[in-house]
């Protein structure tokens, strides 16, 4: 799914659930984040995201 075909409430209550459950700091919030944004939502593939966080 490309990011452009997401709606912007999708999109706003996914960031809110990531903000809410990110206990821990930076390593938490990046768990958090692969889990629900790559294996969840597939909306980033994995070598996206890695690229992302280097």
């Amino acid at each position: 799914m490309s990011a452009s075909s997401i709606p912007f409430p999708q999109a706003l209550r996914v960031w809110v659930k990531i903000a809410l459950l990110s206990f821990g700091g930076p390593a938490g919030q990046i768990v958090v984040m692969h889990r629900i944004l790559v294996e969840e939502k597939r909306w980033v593939s994995e070598q996206r995201f890695l690229h992302a966080l280097n």
